[in-house]
């Protein structure tokens, strides 16, 4: 066992080192902007999950006594979650935890033991949890030993001296003091943010026997912004942003790229890019393919640790394990665009052979991943009650006598006879369709709802005489009198970050099932409809050059990219009438708008169920410590 004078010696070193570098991180988000309540609610969560693992060590788990208890200390629920998920986290880095904690024994002079392992382990935990606790004075300016500093000068009439590290043995500190009004961490939970617990009584013996103009350690900041610049997530999040400023990313883009390292670090336990080998590359495929398909639809995957999840993928059925080949890709290039920038930046040195070996090879060519939609599927799908008469806004496939015009009705019609893609037809703003004499069109550009692809994607396309014969230009006006700038107000959600298209899925789901019940099973999606339009493009004569100026794809050759002019509107109009009419059936009716949208209703947060916290579980949000 460690001696008394170890486990203080060992415990006031790590809790002083930590609080040193939880000064350098607050002082670094106050001038990034961040506020000292995020800082502070950052803190307390790390240091409720470090005091949790000192407790219970590797066999910590969500407790009810520890969720009660951190309610009571004035935790919200999303807090308790975020502590849950902290610890669950640390418990999966646990192989790292050792290492550090090993380091710091040979510092100490500690001989190697597995029972000196594990008390210092313990120690580490509560040095942690005692710097951590210390949110006032790191977050509200209590700082007494400021006023020491200045009375000491003061008096003896020298320059204000620097702390300097004090490495000689202080008598254990005593159980933090739980800030009732705290907040949590903003950085990795043993390695980026320190734990901060300089008590005033072990700053004034410091200061009180310390001679002035003592050479002081060099500063921590150094190293620390180190650390930070080879942080995966880092790179990842200030790629996003630059990007996202440049305008060659879409927001979207961004919140995957950040998903994908925020994975790929869950899994495998370090952030560091220098630690990124081929092997750890290989390592994450391995494990993607590992994992249950329904991987993160259940609320317990973000705190399960990750060895039970593959546990229990074992013995699941193969068909019900693995990410898809299409998922796999779409992983490995955001990793690899990571990377990429990482070596831009030069924090990337050794060289790797990426991700171009680890990519699942296509089982068929691109244009077969999915199907075209059928005239017959077609037909059935503008058979269904949504055209022709429904009970009321939450009944739409039960026949009745009421047409609503909004998304469900009007983005299929404009699918089939345009080709568009789903979030862009979603995303039309009312200023979107307008008018080139008596041609009426379609505007597909950017705007503040969405992006596009790609640029070949930006266009105009004119309305077919069978979107003009149903009624589009009256709904739009019907929009933009009810004072909408989004041709389709219903689809934005009530976090503001879900596609547009994402919610209308919701919707559009349940239509293809009921009209199209093997849709699944042909690889029949929303996208048909663009599939369907350029194959009966392609029948009826169409050129190639056109249907891509239709569809949005670039030319094939460096004539029909560069060297043809946009077409004009009237030739496009009557190739787009060459296309079937699967809607003739549909009998032109007076705009009725969806409820929500008449009464500017505001729309809904989805509601999902939730464990008992008694479980110590629930829908977690994302952590900044992560």
């Amino acid at each position: 066992m460690l001696t008394r004078d170890e486990a203080r010696r060992f415990l006031a070193s790590v809790a002083e080192r930590h609080s040193e570098k939880l000064d350098a991180v607050a002082a670094a988000e106050l001038a990034e902007g961040r506020s000292a309540a995020q800082g502070k609610s950052t803190d307390r969560a790390m240091a409720w999950a470090t005091r949790i693992l000192a407790a219970r060590g590797p066999q910590a788990r969500p407790e009810k006594e520890f969720t009660e208890q951190m309610l009571q200390d004035g935790l919200d629920e999303d807090q308790v979650i975020e502590v849950w998920q902290l610890v669950a986290e640390h418990l999966e880095g646990m192989t790292g935890t050792n290492a550090k904690v090993e380091r710091l024994m040979r510092e100490q002079g500690i001989a190697p033991s597995p029972t000196n392992l594990a008390q210092a382990r313990q120690l580490y935990f509560r040095g942690l949890s005692a710097a951590l606790s210390d949110v006032r004075r790191r977050w509200d300016g209590e700082r007494p030993e400021d006023r020491l500093v200045l009375d000491e000068a003061l008096t003896a009439g020298t320059p204000t001296p620097e702390p300097r590290r004090d490495w000689s043995p202080q008598p254990e500190p005593t159980a933090p003091a739980w800030d009732k009004n705290p907040a949590p961490c903003s950085v990795d939970l043993c390695e980026t943010r320190a734990p901060v617990a300089k008590t005033a009584g072990t700053l004034e013996r410091q200061i009180a026997s310390e001679p002035a103009n003592v050479p002081t350690a060099a500063p921590q900041e150094t190293s620390d912004a180190k650390a930070a610049n080879r942080s995966l997530k880092a790179l990842a999040e200030r790629m996003g942003k630059e990007n996202l400023k440049l305008g060659t990313w879409q927001p979207n883009t961004a919140d995957q790229a950040r998903a994908v390292i925020d994975l790929y670090v869950r899994m495998l336990g370090e952030d560091d890019i220098s630690l990124v080998t081929q092997s750890s590359l290989a390592e994450y495929r391995s494990l993607l393919l590992r994992l249950p398909k329904n991987y993160g639809k259940s609320v317990h995957d973000k705190v399960r640790p990750l060895h039970e999840i593959l546990a229990r993928a074992e013995g699941l059925p193969p068909s019900e394990v693995g990410v898809s080949g299409i998922t796999l890709n779409r992983h490995l290039s955001q990793l690899q665009s990571v990377l990429e920038y990482a070596r831009s930046q030069g924090l990337l040195k050794v060289e790797l052979e990426g991700v171009a070996k680890l990519r699942a090879k296509r089982s068929k060519r691109q244009r077969d991943e999915r199907s075209a939609f059928s005239d017959d599927d077609l037909q059935s799908v503008f058979r269904q009650p949504v055209w022709h008469g429904c009970e009321g806004d939450k009944a739409r496939l039960k026949p009745g006598s009421l047409v609503i015009q909004d998304a469900l009705y009007w983005v299929p019609l404009i699918a089939a006879y345009t080709g568009a893609r789903r979030e862009e037809i979603c995303g039309l703003m009312v200023d979107d369709i307008g008018a080139e004499g008596s041609t009426p069109y379609l505007s597909i550009r950017k705007n503040k709802y969405r992006g596009l692809k790609n640029a070949q994607s930006e266009r105009r396309i004119p309305l077919a005489s069978e979107l003009v014969r149903l009624g589009l230009p009256e709904y739009v006006r019907r929009i933009k009198a009810g004072g909408y700038d989004l041709l389709f107000p219903e689809l934005v959600a009530a976090s503001g970050k879900t596609p547009l298209g994402d919610v209308f899925h919701d919707r559009w789901s349940a239509v293809q099932k009921a009209a199209v019940p093997n849709a699944s099973a042909e690889a029949k999606t929303f996208h048909s409809f663009r599939h369907w339009v350029g194959d009966r493009l392609k029948s009826a004569g169409v050129s190639a050059e056109m249907r891509a100026d239709i569809l949005g794809h670039a030319g094939t050759t460096m004539t029909t990219e560069r060297y043809v002019s946009s077409p004009e509107l009237q030739p496009m109009l009557e190739a787009l009438d060459r296309l079937p009419r699967p809607t003739a059936d549909i009998q032109p009716a007076g705009v009725v708008l969806l409820g929500a949208v008449r009464e500017h209703r505001k729309p809904q947060r989805r509601r999902r169920a939730r464990p008992s916290l008694s479980d110590g579980h629930r829908a977690t949000r994302r952590s900044r410590s992560r």
